[in-house]
């Protein structure tokens, strides 16, 4: 696939105009890495624990404003928020398999530092979102069929 003109293969940065840039972050640290949860990747014949490094995040500044994509927050919602400082981040948080309320006390506590508003989906786990939106009241659930206007 390397060969294929309509391919764009990126590093930890891409920079695709002055208002939309992809990051993969694989040049940083992970102390709020919540583990690949059973997934895994192929190394040789073995089957390893997935370290994500495939995973971007898309970037868009509009209005002044900071809007990160994210699609499951595999390398962890916390430190994903920490590295790119978003007003809004849509995605999903990666937190179905998460039980017990400290450890979503912390994941609140930590989101909560930071003035971003979250829309997150398909991966956080619905026991976990209503627990998480008891204390966060700026999270919403996105579903298809959903429309949000960002203001």
């Amino acid at each position: 696939m390397q060969d294929n003109s309509r391919l764009i293969f990126t590093g930890n940065t891409e920079i695709i105009d002055t208002s939309l840039s992809i990051y993969s972050y694989n040049d940083r640290e992970r102390p709020n890495f919540l583990g690949s949860f059973g997934l895994t990747k192929r190394v040789g014949d073995e089957f390893i624990p997935d370290d994500f490094i495939h995973e971007q995040y898309l970037l868009i500044l509009e209005k002044e404003k900071r809007v990160l994509i994210s699609g499951c927050s595999h390398k962890g919602i916390i430190d994903i928020v920490n590295w790119s400082h978003p007003d809004v981040l849509i995605g999903g948080f990666h937190l179905s398999k998460i039980n017990g309320s400290a450890e979503l006390d912390r994941i609140a506590d930590a989101l909560s530092s930071h003035k971003t508003f979250y829309y997150t989906c398909h991966c956080i786990g619905e026991a976990q979102y209503g627990y998480l939106k008891s204390k966060m009241p700026y999270l919403e659930y996105l579903s298809c069929g959903k429309t949000y206007y960002i203001k």
